[in-house]
């Protein structure tokens, strides 16, 4: 089955085209799929940039 769908992937469009119409996947799919929450505060990460301006900040503050 998997790989029928891969067969009927057109990535130019990013859609599967079926016999009957045409399908996308959605980012509810994918929560649903993988069993993710989709309510709450996000989860963050710090970049590379933002940490070196955090840690200049602290250093600056530092100093005072």
């Amino acid at each position: 089955m998997l790989t029928s769908l891969i067969e009927k992937w057109h990535p130019n469009t990013h859609t599967f085209h079926l016999l009957t119409s045409e399908c996308t996947i959605t980012l509810e799919d994918v929560a649903i799929i993988l069993g993710l929450r989709s309510d709450g505060m996000p989860i963050l990460r710090l970049t590379i940039s933002s940490q070196s301006l955090l840690m200049d900040e602290c250093m600056d503050q530092s100093l005072i």
